[in-house]
């Protein structure tokens, strides 16, 4: 978030409530579904956020980004991209090393997943060179 100069105190804020959801997705629906996690995200976000007295606007903003688990568009603003490459990173990091894909070609497939040129640049670090 730095790097691109997004709002980091909104990316932060985003990135530790994006799967808050997940618990009331497992009461509710029986299921850790990306949709179903997406969709509970926003209301128990709002319930911290609130009980830590963030400002309204800041708390708008906040559900509207931990409600949206879809690829941003290219029109998408900074932050929402920034949160996208966050998660995409952490789960990819989560998954197993690459395994049988040509070097090149895994970097060709990182530049177009990633949409901002430092989560680019991150993704290459994480998962290239470790």
């Amino acid at each position: 978030a730095k790097q691109e100069r997004a709002n980091l105190p909104v990316v932060l804020c985003a990135s530790y409530l994006y799967n808050i959801g997940i618990k009331n997705a497992e009461k509710i629906h029986q299921s850790e579904e990306p949709e179903l996690i997406a969709q509970e995200s926003p209301n128990a976000a709002r319930e911290i956020m609130e009980k830590l007295g963030a400002r309204p606007e800041l708390v708008e903003e906040i559900m509207k980004m931990v409600g949206d688990h879809s690829k941003p568009s290219q029109g998408a603003d900074l932050d929402q991209k920034v949160l996208y490459d966050a998660d995409t990173l952490a789960y990819m990091a989560a998954c197993e090393k690459k395994q049988g894909v040509d070097e090149s070609e895994f970097t060709a497939k990182l530049d177009r997943i990633f949409l901002t040129d430092a989560g680019k640049n991150l993704a290459r670090q994480v998962l290239l060179e470790t």
